[in-house]
C-alpha cells in the first residue's frame, strides 16, 4: 500500500572500533555514546525505537548496551552492577557480551 507517511532516522556509526579488538581508548566510546544519548533524549519523540548492532549484533553491541545501562544506573543509583547488567541482557540474547574478558576490556581500557 503507498502512504504518504514518511519516517526519519539518525545513523550513527562508531568506526573506531575494530572487529576482533577493542577501541584504543574508552573515552572516544564513551564520547560516542554521550552524542548517541544527548540526541536521543532532545531529538526523539518518547518511546521511539533505536537499533543497535554490529556484524555479528553480540560482542561490540553488548558491551554498548552494557555501557549506557552502566551510566543511567550510576546516575540513578549511584551504584554500578557491571556482571548484573551483562547478565540481564544474554537472558535477553544469547552472547550479547561474548566474552567477559572482551567486555571487561573494552569497558576498562586506558
Amino acid at each position: 500500500m503507498q502512504t504518504r507517511q514518511s519516517k526519519q532516522i539518525r545513523h550513527f556509526h562508531f568506526t573506531a572500533w575494530p572487529d576482533f579488538g577493542v577501541p584504543k581508548t574508552t573515552s572516544d566510546l564513551i564520547r560516542f555514546r554521550n552524542l548517541v544519548h544527548e540526541y536521543t533524549t532532545n531529538c526523539y519523540p518518547l518511546n521511539s525505537p533505536i537499533v543497535v548492532h554490529c556484524s555479528a549484533g553480540v560482542g561490540r553491541t553488548g558491551t554498548f548496551i552494557t555501557l549506557d545501562r552502566i551510566i543511567k544506573q550510576i546516575e540513578a543509583e549511584d551504584r554500578i552492577d557491571v556482571y548484573g547488567t551483562v547478565y540481564d541482557l544474554r537472558m535477553h540474547r544469547l552472547l550479547m557480551v561474548q566474552t567477559e574478558v572482551s567486555g571487561w576490556q573494552c569497558l576498562h581500557s586506558p
